[in-house]
Protein backbone atom coordinates (compact mmCIF):
# COMPACT_ATOMS: atom_id res chain seq x y z
CA UNK A 1 0.00 0.00 0.00
CA UNK A 2 2.81 2.41 0.91
CA UNK A 3 4.64 1.81 -2.41
CA UNK A 4 1.44 2.71 -4.28
CA UNK A 5 1.30 6.07 -2.47
CA UNK A 6 4.93 6.76 -3.32
CA UNK A 7 4.38 5.75 -6.95
CA UNK A 8 1.30 8.00 -7.14
CA UNK A 9 3.16 10.96 -5.58
CA UNK A 10 6.14 10.49 -7.93
CA UNK A 11 3.79 10.23 -10.93
CA UNK A 12 1.95 13.40 -9.94
CA UNK A 13 5.25 15.21 -9.38
CA UNK A 14 6.64 14.11 -12.77
CA UNK A 15 3.42 15.09 -14.55
CA UNK A 16 3.34 18.53 -12.89
CA UNK A 17 7.03 19.07 -13.58
CA UNK A 18 6.74 18.09 -17.26
CA UNK A 19 3.69 20.34 -17.62
CA UNK A 20 5.62 23.32 -16.30
CA UNK A 21 8.56 22.78 -18.65
CA UNK A 22 6.42 22.06 -21.69
CA UNK A 23 4.81 25.49 -21.53
CA UNK A 24 6.21 28.21 -23.72
CA UNK A 25 6.26 31.54 -21.92
CA UNK A 26 6.94 34.67 -23.95
CA UNK A 27 7.11 38.23 -22.67
CA UNK A 28 7.87 41.41 -24.62
CA UNK A 29 8.41 44.97 -23.53
CA UNK A 30 9.46 48.14 -25.31
CA UNK A 31 12.58 49.54 -23.73
CA UNK A 32 12.77 52.62 -25.98
CA UNK A 33 10.70 54.23 -28.72
CA UNK A 34 10.49 57.38 -30.77
CA UNK A 35 9.63 59.03 -34.07
CA UNK A 36 11.54 60.31 -37.07
CA UNK A 37 9.06 62.60 -38.76
CA UNK A 38 5.98 60.42 -39.25
CA UNK A 39 8.01 57.19 -39.03
CA UNK A 40 8.27 55.23 -35.79
CA UNK A 41 11.03 53.21 -34.20
CA UNK A 42 11.29 51.10 -31.09
CA UNK A 43 13.60 48.77 -29.25
CA UNK A 44 11.85 45.71 -27.87
CA UNK A 45 13.13 43.08 -25.47
CA UNK A 46 11.54 39.64 -25.81
CA UNK A 47 12.04 36.91 -23.24
CA UNK A 48 10.99 33.43 -24.31
CA UNK A 49 11.75 30.49 -22.04
CA UNK A 50 14.59 32.41 -20.36
CA UNK A 51 16.21 33.39 -23.70
CA UNK A 52 16.36 37.15 -24.18
CA UNK A 53 16.37 38.83 -27.58
CA UNK A 54 16.49 42.59 -28.03
CA UNK A 55 15.88 44.19 -31.39
CA UNK A 56 15.52 47.59 -33.02
CA UNK A 57 12.60 48.14 -35.41
CA UNK A 58 12.11 51.12 -37.73
CA UNK A 59 8.68 51.00 -39.37
CA UNK A 60 7.09 53.17 -42.01
CA UNK A 61 4.37 53.48 -44.64
CA UNK A 62 5.75 52.60 -48.07
CA UNK A 63 5.78 55.90 -49.99
CA UNK A 64 5.06 54.04 -53.22
CA UNK A 65 1.42 53.73 -52.14
CA UNK A 66 -0.75 56.45 -50.67
CA UNK A 67 -4.21 54.88 -50.91
CA UNK A 68 -3.42 51.58 -49.20
CA UNK A 69 -1.52 50.61 -46.08
CA UNK A 70 1.74 48.97 -47.12
CA UNK A 71 4.24 48.91 -44.29
CA UNK A 72 7.97 48.59 -44.69
CA UNK A 73 10.60 48.34 -42.06
CA UNK A 74 14.08 47.56 -40.91
CA UNK A 75 14.90 45.28 -38.01
CA UNK A 76 18.27 44.83 -36.31
CA UNK A 77 19.15 42.53 -33.42
CA UNK A 78 22.85 43.32 -33.50
CA UNK A 79 24.40 46.64 -32.45
CA UNK A 80 26.86 46.56 -35.39
CA UNK A 81 24.02 46.30 -37.90
CA UNK A 82 22.16 49.13 -36.18
CA UNK A 83 25.30 51.27 -36.18
CA UNK A 84 25.72 50.69 -39.96
CA UNK A 85 22.21 52.06 -40.49
CA UNK A 86 22.75 55.02 -38.15
CA UNK A 87 26.15 55.81 -39.68
CA UNK A 88 24.62 55.80 -43.18
CA UNK A 89 22.05 58.37 -42.04
CA UNK A 90 24.78 60.41 -40.35
CA UNK A 91 26.91 60.51 -43.51
CA UNK A 92 23.97 61.39 -45.76
CA UNK A 93 22.66 64.09 -43.42
CA UNK A 94 26.00 65.90 -43.70
CA UNK A 95 26.23 65.81 -47.51
CA UNK A 96 25.72 69.02 -49.41
CA UNK A 97 22.63 69.45 -51.57
CA UNK A 98 22.45 68.51 -55.25
CA UNK A 99 24.50 65.28 -54.96
CA UNK A 100 23.50 61.65 -55.44
CA UNK A 101 24.85 59.18 -52.89
CA UNK A 102 23.82 55.62 -52.01
CA UNK A 103 24.91 53.62 -48.95
CA UNK A 104 24.06 49.94 -48.52
CA UNK A 105 23.87 48.46 -45.03
CA UNK A 106 22.71 45.20 -43.54
CA UNK A 107 18.97 45.12 -44.15
CA UNK A 108 18.62 47.83 -46.78
CA UNK A 109 20.02 51.05 -48.15
CA UNK A 110 19.85 54.80 -47.71
CA UNK A 111 20.36 57.35 -50.44
CA UNK A 112 20.20 60.95 -51.57
CA UNK A 113 19.15 62.15 -54.99
CA UNK A 114 20.52 65.27 -56.64
CA UNK A 115 16.98 66.61 -57.08
CA UNK A 116 15.95 66.24 -53.41
CA UNK A 117 17.25 67.17 -49.98
CA UNK A 118 15.51 64.22 -48.34
CA UNK A 119 17.20 60.99 -47.27
CA UNK A 120 15.44 57.93 -48.65
CA UNK A 121 15.50 54.70 -46.65
CA UNK A 122 14.66 51.41 -48.34
CA UNK A 123 14.27 47.88 -46.99
CA UNK A 124 15.25 44.68 -48.83
CA UNK A 125 11.77 44.42 -50.36
CA UNK A 126 12.07 47.83 -52.02
CA UNK A 127 9.62 49.56 -49.66
CA UNK A 128 10.85 53.05 -48.86
CA UNK A 129 10.28 56.24 -46.93
CA UNK A 130 12.08 59.55 -46.64
CA UNK A 131 13.18 61.83 -43.84
CA UNK A 132 14.69 65.28 -43.93
CA UNK A 133 18.32 65.82 -42.97
CA UNK A 134 17.47 67.68 -39.76
CA UNK A 135 15.31 64.77 -38.53
CA UNK A 136 18.09 62.33 -39.47
CA UNK A 137 20.64 64.24 -37.39
CA UNK A 138 18.29 64.25 -34.40
CA UNK A 139 17.66 60.51 -34.83
CA UNK A 140 21.39 59.71 -35.13
CA UNK A 141 22.15 61.57 -31.91
CA UNK A 142 19.24 59.94 -30.10
CA UNK A 143 19.74 56.34 -31.16
CA UNK A 144 23.48 56.09 -30.39
CA UNK A 145 22.68 55.85 -26.68
CA UNK A 146 20.77 52.60 -27.29
CA UNK A 147 23.51 50.55 -29.00
CA UNK A 148 24.34 48.87 -25.71
CA UNK A 149 20.81 47.42 -25.46
CA UNK A 150 21.32 45.14 -28.46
Amino acid sequence: MESRKITLIVTIFLFANSFLYSQSISESKKVASGKIGVNKWDITETIKNNDTTTYFYFGYQNMKYQAITDLGGLIFSDSLDLSEFVNALDILSKKENKVSVSITFSGGKAYLYDFSNAIYIEDKKGKYTSINKKAAIKFVNEIKQYYKLL
